[in-house]
């Protein structure tokens, strides 16, 4: 739960009109060790224009649960703007986890995303991009689409 709380409760902030925010947290691990974490995010609304940042980072420390202990971090980071008809939004995910006991393995994530929307009364269109890897694999995707 710890890996969707944090970033989910920045974006909510942003949404209900808070400006600014940040939060700290551990977390105690159910069979020792703990998950900490930390999200700030800063947003600007005026008119019809929009700007924001946000990072999340979990740290797990000897976290360890039903046979199976984690160590490492993993962060988010993202931009989004909106203004005159578009909309852009870049997020950077990093970071490595190991785990061990039960099950072993690694873990290392770098990945960024970008999207841009475009839209009027008249049209609509949008370009979402993922490059990078996770857990040893390729992520690279492209979408394009365009409504008349």
């Amino acid at each position: 739960d710890i890996l969707r709380v944090g970033p989910t409760s920045s974006q909510y902030s942003l949404q209900s009109g808070s400006d600014t925010g940040a939060a700290t947290g551990t977390y105690a691990c159910p069979n020792g060790g703990t998950a900490s974490f930390t999200r700030e995010h800063v947003g600007a609304f005026e008119s019809s224009q929009f700007s924001a940042s946000f990072s999340y980072a979990v740290s797990f420390e000897a976290c360890q649960h039903q046979g199976v202990q984690i160590d490492g971090s993993l962060s988010y980071q993202g931009e989004a703007h909106s203004a005159d008809g578009t909309a852009a939004f870049q997020a950077t995910h990093t970071g490595e986890v190991v785990w061990s006991g039960d099950v072993s393995g690694s873990c290392l994530v770098d990945l960024t995303t970008t999207s841009t929307v475009t839209y009027s009364s008249t049209n609509f269109s949008a370009a979402m991009e993922a490059q990078g890897t996770v857990c040893g694999e390729d992520a690279e995707a492209v979408f394009d689409i365009e409504l008349p």
